[in-house]
């Protein structure tokens, strides 16, 4: 009988990243406009914190949480196949 193989100790490298890790720079999202690209959004800001729709032709809406950089901000903007078509901010109070 084969003594069992020790169990390999969990790596922190071996994590995947948060949402936080892939998180772009807040402060660049008060530059988003109508006509940029999906691509280029998400080189800036990163993944959105929240999105409804983009399937079946249908335009996507993406949300972005106030943040560092981009306090008391929610960012919105659709995307139409691919391209920015609508960008709104609001202003949250504490």
């Amino acid at each position: 009988m084969r003594p069992a193989a020790p169990h390999p100790r969990p790596n922190p490298n071996d994590a995947k990243p948060g949402k936080s890790a892939l998180a772009g720079d807040a402060s660049e999202r008060k530059f988003v406009r109508t006509g940029m690209t999906e691509a280029e959004v998400l080189t800036k800001l990163g993944q959105p914190d929240m999105t409804v729709g983009g399937k079946n032709g249908k335009p996507a809406r993406w949300t972005y949480m106030p943040a560092p950089g981009d306090p008391e901000t929610i960012t919105s903007m659709t995307l139409t196949k691919g391209t920015v078509t609508e960008v709104e901010r609001k202003a949250v109070r504490k």
